[in-house]
């Protein structure tokens, strides 16, 4: 485990067990699944602020008071829901009483292992840093993915030959399954494999913005690793999501800052400095501008 922002950051799921109190010991350090119920009666009711190196889907079959902050939005989680939390996001929990479920973990190079595409989770909405998907299921949808995952629980619980292949093509079938419910509930066409250039280079260039915002990277360094200019850039994500190059970038950098703010301890003069700000004053004014409020008033309101 790694803490650099003064947010604890779980670099293996094993560590994220032992944090949360849980006696199940993963099989694998790509992949695991379990029932809620397997973590009683030792699992911890609330988890500070934390992050981790790996994606996580769980679906709540029954719950009492399961609340949940993604990055910097509080939810409640109910009964025959599935909800995402994607790698790299701050993540708080709190519950009372049991639940019933199922909990799948799993770093993104197990679903690469064998897949020519090696950006395959980028053609899915679920685990971008800024995402905050759920779907609410109906009960034959439910049983559906129930039936899914005691399939990937029996597979990883045997690992015998093909186990983890097997767990793989079922997380696949899972994840195009949700992707298709998502659309259907959101009365929208997410972008396929056949999408057009626009969109693509957009989703390459968010995921090289996730990895580099800290940074301040500046435009032509991306337009370089895509081998782009940088008007065409601009073009792309102009046509994808009506948003400049320039635009989703601070809406990254902001994303954190509140997060910093709400989920570390560190001084205003320290965020400015771990996100590369010239200064406290330049600090304040980037998140005045985008916010209409002050980084303190932002932090008291939590």
């Amino acid at each position: 485990m790694s803490k650099i922002t003064g947010i604890p950051i779980f670099q293996e799921i094993k560590e994220l067990h032992h944090a949360i109190n849980s006696p199940i010991k993963a099989k694998s350090s790509l992949f695991d699944i379990f029932r809620a119920e397997e973590l009683l009666p030792t699992v911890r009711n609330s988890m500070p602020a934390y992050r981790k190196n790996f994606h996580l889907i769980t679906l709540v079959l029954k719950a009492d008071n399961y609340r949940e902050t993604i990055n910097v939005t509080k939810m409640n989680h109910f009964d025959s829901e599935l909800f995402f939390s994607a790698q790299g996001q701050v993540v708080s929990w709190e519950r009372e009483g049991n639940w019933y479920g199922y909990t799948l973990m799993f770093k993104p190079e197990f679903l690469e292992i064998g897949e020519l595409n090696i950006n395959f989770l980028k053609d899915f909405p679920f685990f971008e840093i800024d995402a905050n998907i759920s779907l609410n299921l109906s009960v034959e949808q439910k049983q559906w993915f129930i039936i899914l995952l005691e399939k990937m629980l029996t597979e990883n619980g045997s690992l015998i030959v093909n186990s983890p292949d097997i767990i793989r093509a079922c997380l696949k079938i899972l994840l195009y399954e949700c992707k298709r419910i998502y659309s259907a509930q959101n009365e929208e066409s997410l972008p396929s494999k056949n999408a057009d250039k626009a969109t693509i280079i957009t989703r390459e260039y968010k995921i090289l913005a996730e990895k580099h915002f800290a940074d301040r990277k500046p435009l032509p360094f991306y337009a370089e690793k895509l081998n782009i200019s940088i008007n065409y850039l601009n073009k792309c994500t102009n046509s994808a999501l009506q948003k400049t190059p320039s635009e989703i970038l601070n809406d990254l950098i902001l994303l954190e800052i509140k997060n910093l703010l709400w989920h570390s301890n560190l001084s205003l003069k320290e965020i400015a400095y771990y996100l590369n700000f010239q200064d406290t004053a330049h600090f304040n004014h980037f998140f005045k501008k985008q916010t209409k409020t002050t980084p303190l008033i932002f932090r008291q309101s939590k």
